[in-house]
């Protein structure tokens, strides 16, 4: 029985409506590159988690102290790092952000640059949040 079939449900109904392109991204991070890096060892895995948030932490406001100085070469390192570091612990949307924004700096991109920004910063918000979620403490 789907949807369509009920009295008073249009068909079709039950299909999944196309979504916002903001909200179609991949998942804030993929725990097996996690636990593939730990060996599944809970306590290793912590130790890094705290390390690259800290890291990140620290490239998110280098990379926004570029791009609010205006600084386009200290912007395209910023986000390669943080593209790079986000491939590493399997930071999927984060790894992605950032690439978009490198791409948009090294194209000389300006106006594309401010929101691409919020984008990286959105992605390690999001990350930050997962993990926290996923490992409190």
């Amino acid at each position: 029985h789907t949807a369509g079939d009920a009295p008073g449900v249009p068909a079709g109904a039950d299909a999944p409506a196309p979504g916002l392109p903001q909200l179609q991204r991949p998942p804030p991070f993929d725990e097996r590159v996690l636990q593939a890096l730990t060996g599944g060892d809970d306590a290793d895995l912590r130790v890094l988690l705290a390390d690259y948030l800290a890291s990140t932490r620290e490239d998110l406001a280098a990379l926004e102290a570029a791009r609010t100085g205006g600084d386009l070469p200290a912007l395209t390192r910023q986000a390669h790092k943080l593209k790079g570091a986000a491939r590493i612990v399997g930071a999927l949307e984060l790894a992605e952000a950032a690439e978009r924004l490198e791409q948009a700096a090294r194209g000389d991109d300006w106006g594309a640059l401010a929101p691409l920004a919020a984008d990286v910063a959105t992605a390690g918000e999001r990350l930050r949040l997962a993990i926290a979620e996923r490992w409190p403490g």
